[in-house]
């Protein structure tokens, strides 16, 4: 017999409350009680001191919910969101499913499977012997005798093990308990050359190279390309030096042909300074050092007028992505969940795209206001989309790039979206009641190095997008195993989550 849970529905009088109390008691809920938020002050909720709350959200109680509001985060107590709308529109198949996610989240089990036939119910229990070490086995052969035996098997017993042998575990084996069988031995071989092993080894190649030439022929070749016109007679001091004099129209004989060139040795000019310009090669022989100085001083021109831009703000530096959150019916709890998980300062936008009949928009950002740290907008065509911000996108609005700027414009083609923002900088989460048609578009190649998952089955009233993206191998989760993805991807400093195995 399970623990009494006592229960207490907070919502007006009408036939959404007595649905929802219904629900409860074919859930198991046991003792409800019923608040009405517009005649009972947050002291009587204290009073009865419930283990389950369940809030029936709508839109005419939406001043009355606020005094009650930090209740909600009440330490050991369940809270349950129900839209009233949502609780009329359950019938059939879709009411029994609602009260089986009632009763997992009341008792706290996962199962929400619908109970099995009546000749499955009564399966009996496999026996379990135990053997105590000092029982007599032979009394235990006697009774064993005396009981009628059908069949007889018989266990050929293996060989001994001792505790270095390593097993193998076959599982179709172990249906039949067949022994453990031993593990093959690895014979582990270290003879060999590496020499064999060598496919990289190197081989010239067929043409032979171009023409190489050593230092005395570079520096021959290099003095007459720069020899003027006007004739200089070029001697060689003691100390090595050249000294170049004006010949006048005398004819001017290279280093290399007077064979000077390997004799006269070469020295190191200053690395700071240019060297000076000799005295009768005119003004080219000084025009690579000129101008050498004009593209310094051109350079430094350049650099002064440099500013420095905001590397993390859109329209500056490398494009950024965005987190596209899709939903519809029964989305809206999961969102609030979702945004509730996420820190002040996350650095992407959050887009919030809600398929909701009636298209209160702008009650919803209220409603979302303050749930969250972080600032929540209705997007407008026009608007400037910034990052750290939640923007809700009615029907027709999608953000596109302008003159380097993600601005919100008229458009419903999410497959657009990825030409203006960076598909491995995003993420897109199908939640409760999204568009199943939208996963073919997210899992293109438009979309490709993207974060794609979607909520899990349990609690989702609607998973027929997210199984649509589980099916691919997309992962699934809570609303708050959601934000912890986005958080594990875009601020690992926080340390929240641990990924393992999942692609962030």
């Amino acid at each position: 017999m399970r623990d009494a849970i006592r229960t207490v529905v907070l919502a007006r009088e009408g036939a959404a409350r007595d649905r929802v109390v219904e629900a409860l008691v074919e859930a198991g809920a046991d003792p409800i009680t019923s608040l009405d938020p517009a005649q009972h002050a947050p002291d009587a909720l204290d009073a009865l001191a419930p283990s389950v709350l369940v809030v029936v959200l709508d839109p005419v109680d939406e001043a009355a919910l606020e005094p009650f509001e930090p209740r909600f985060a009440a330490p050991g107590m369940t809270v349950i969101f129900e839209e009233a709308a949502l609780v009329l529109e359950r019938s059939g198949w879709d009411a029994a499913r609602w009260v089986r996610h009632l009763a997992a989240k009341l008792h706290g089990f996962g199962d929400v499977l619908p109970p099995s036939s009546a000749n499955e119910a009564s399966v009996p229990e496999p026996l379990s012997l135990e053997l105590d070490a000092h029982t007599d086995t032979g009394a235990l052969a006697l009774a064993a005798s005396a009981a009628p035996v059908d069949v007889e098997t018989t266990h050929e017993p293996g060989p001994a093990l001792d505790d270095s042998t390593h097993l193998v575990f076959d599982p179709v084996a172990a249906e039949f308990d067949a022994p453990l069988t031993q593990a093959p031995a690895v014979e582990f071989s270290f003879d060999f050359q590496l020499a064999d092993y060598d496919e990289a080894s190197y081989t010239p190649p067929a043409a032979p190279p171009g023409e190489v030439r050593d230092l005395d022929e570079n520096l021959a070749s290099w003095s007459e390309a720069s020899t003027p016109e006007s004739g200089s007679s070029i001697e060689t001091t003691p100390d090595g030096i050249a000294d170049i004099e004006d010949a006048g129209d005398t004819p001017v004989a290279s280093p290399a042909a007077a064979g000077e060139a390997s004799t006269s040795p070469l020295t190191l000019l200053d690395g700071d300074a240019l060297p000076a310009q000799a005295p009768g090669l005119g003004a080219d022989a000084a025009a690579p050092a000129t101008m050498l100085q004009r593209d310094i001083s051109d350079l430094e021109s350049r650099i002064a007028g440099l500013s420095l831009a905001d590397a993390d703000s859109y329209g500056h530096g490398p494009r950024k992505g965005v987190v596209l959150i899709a939903g519809g019916l029964g989305g809206p709890d999961a969102v609030r969940q979702l945004l509730a998980a996420l820190p002040e300062g996350f650095p992407r936008p959050v887009l919030v795209r809600l398929q909701l009949d009636g298209g209160r928009y702008d009650r919803l950002v209220r409603q979302m206001e303050r749930v969250t740290p972080m600032p929540v907008q209705l997007a407008e065509a026009g608007m400037t989309v910034a990052p750290g911000e939640v923007y809700f996108l009615p029907p027709g609005v999608l953000p596109v790039m302008t003159a380097g700027e993600l601005r919100f414009a008229e458009g419903d083609d999410v497959g657009g979206l990825a030409d203006a923002v960076p598909a491995d900088d995003s993420a897109v989460l199908f939640l409760s009641g999204a568009d199943p048609a939208l996963v073919d578009v997210v899992m293109g190649p438009a979309w490709q190095g993207a974060l794609v998952g979607g909520q899990a089955e349990d609690g989702c009233y609607d998973p027929a997008a997210a199984m649509a993206v589980a099916e691919r191998g997309g992962p699934s989760g809570s609303p708050g195993d959601i934000a912890d993805w986005l958080i594990a991807r875009w601020m690992p400093g926080a340390g929240r989550f641990d990924s393992g195995e999942l692609s962030l």
